[in-house]
């Protein structure tokens, strides 16, 4: 799973419904 994590950071937060604090970070 967390390889998947990764995967959807690297996409951008493909999920916006799910803004966890984890993505945030990423997203900037």
């Amino acid at each position: 799973m967390s390889s998947v994590k990764n995967l959807w950071d690297r996409v951008g937060c493909v999920r916006p419904q799910e803004p966890a604090p984890e993505y945030m970070p990423v997203v900037v």
